[in-house]
């Protein structure tokens, strides 16, 4: 097959790296386009992937190129035309996976407005990336051209007679300003999937940094895939957005590095086997002495205070009169209690409610990506439950043992609940109930909690909840 860019090495396209990464990518645009996934393509998505990968990509001459490969050449040449409004501060440079992804959102872009808008030039475009012999026919055309130089013929150029030059210019001028307005109104599509991409990164960093590395950006643990599907959610750049205009987790994060976990205190000596406790006069015993006291657990040990370890629980309300700034808020506060867990080392789990309650969801310290999709792109819609939302997380608490267990109730419900059955209930879990009403009030949720907010929907506000 073809490429349209100067390579330093020709066949680098064919190593077994750069042909798996043009398979995926090629994969991803013939499923969302509807043509075949060929290795035409591949190259394709390869070139445009390096237009976005690269500072600067030479392509080679236009009219080097049988007039089949043409359209292909707009193409590649659009995404360099244009790179700069698509990605701006050159965010894709030197970023595999983001100039992967935006190559993927460009090509699929382009393709469909043709499809929709310009049967004629999308077909021949089609018939580009499908054609077999294409490839056989451009290297009979650069053996040609070879060997007249070789014979000191007059170039192709020189004549005025190219393929590309004769017989069709008004045709190719057409194809050349369709693919080419096909591409300039792709550019805001891909500006925002790059922009929204990078912003993704950064939140879920943040989330597992708990804001202590201010700064520095790790690569997540999502699949490319997984990324492009959060960038294109609507749901999910609504949030996104309100994260960025608020800046309430860059607080939150800021707030909480002025709290340190607190640390262990020596309380005394005891006797036992915990050598990272072990006495340091107990290191002078001869060695068999010193393993038999060890084994009998008869070691002199600092004896050290226990830390109570914590956990988060969050119900999180998704009924219908939560749609609008009460659900982007909520949202941010169930984030913010999550980088609270993250940083204190704090167990974190939490539901969805309306009139029924989603599956218990608990999220390990190390793996916060997932929990993240999930978050940001729930719905809302539905009636509300909030007796039963209560019941159901107290429920997941009867067996925790030797940890102090807080729910964190995020609704805007003023439905009566059953107060003597969840005080009862709280009081044989041992945990403990904060309700945080979302510009509303209920006197009956106040009764059975131990904190109860009600709140405006602003950054001090969460920051008031999460401080407890």
């Amino acid at each position: 097959m073809v490429s349209i860019l100067i390579r330093q090495n020709p066949y680098v396209v064919e190593e077994p790296q750069y042909r798996y990464i043009g398979e995926r990518m090629a994969n991803e645009i013939a499923k969302a386009v509807g043509i075949k996934n060929t290795r035409q393509l591949q190259y394709l998505a390869l070139d445009v992937r390096d237009v976005f990968y690269y500072p600067f990509v030479q392509l080679k001459p236009k009219e080097n190129l049988i007039p089949q490969l043409q359209p292909i050449w707009d193409i590649v040449a659009s995404a360099q035309r244009y790179k700069e409004n698509m990605a701006p501060d050159n965010a894709t440079v030197a970023n595999r996976e983001l100039s992967e992804s935006a190559a993927v959102v460009f090509l699929t872009s382009v393709l469909l407005k043709l499809k929709q808008e310009n049967e004629e030039v999308y077909n021949k475009v089609v018939e580009a990336l499908e054609n077999p012999d294409i490839e056989k026919k451009q290297r009979e055309q650069e053996a040609k051209e070879a060997q007249q130089k070789k014979e000191g013929q007059k170039t192709r150029q020189q004549q005025g007679s190219g393929q590309c030059q004769t017989g069709i210019p008004q045709q190719i001028q057409q194809i050349d300003k369709a693919i080419n307005d096909a591409a300039a109104r792709s550019i805001n599509k891909v500006r925002e999937f790059v922009e929204t991409e990078k912003e993704i990164e950064r939140v879920i960093n943040m989330i597992k940094t708990a804001g202590k590395q201010a700064g520095v950006h790790g690569r997540s643990r999502l699949d490319q895939r997984e990324l492009e599907q959060l960038a294109l959610n609507a749901k999910v750049r609504e949030l996104l957005k309100y994260l960025s205009e608020t800046k309430i987790l860059s607080i939150v994060a800021s707030k909480l590095n002025k709290y340190e976990q607190q640390t262990p205190e020596l309380t005394g000596i005891t006797k036992g086997s915990k050598l990272e406790n072990v006495l340091p006069s107990e290191l002078v015993y001869p060695e068999e002495e010193l393993y038999r006291r060890w084994v009998e657990g008869q070691l002199l040990l600092y004896e050290k205070s226990k830390q109570e370890k914590k956990m988060i629980y969050a119900l999180l309300d998704i009924s219908g009169s939560m749609a609008g700034t009460k659900e982007l808020w909520s949202k941010a506060l169930a984030l913010s209690l999550l980088i609270k867990a993250q940083k204190f080392g704090y167990q974190y789990c939490y539901r969805f409610f309306e009139f029924e309650t989603s599956e218990k969801v608990c999220i390990p310290p190390s793996d916060v990506e997932k929990e993240f999709i999930t978050i940001a792109s729930k719905g809302v819609g539905g009636g509300t439950d909030i007796t039963k939302a209560i019941l159901k997380a107290l429920d997941d608490l009867k067996g925790v043992k030797g940890v102090m267990k807080t729910i964190y109730l995020i609704t805007d419900g003023e439905d009566q609940i059953d107060v003597k059955q969840i005080a009862d209930k709280l009081a044989e879990t041992k945990s403990f109930l904060i309700s945080i009403m979302v510009e509303g009030d209920n006197p009956s949720l106040r009764e059975v909690s131990i904190k109860y907010f009600s709140v405006e929907l602003t950054p001090q506000g969460i920051l008031d909840i999460v401080k407890v």
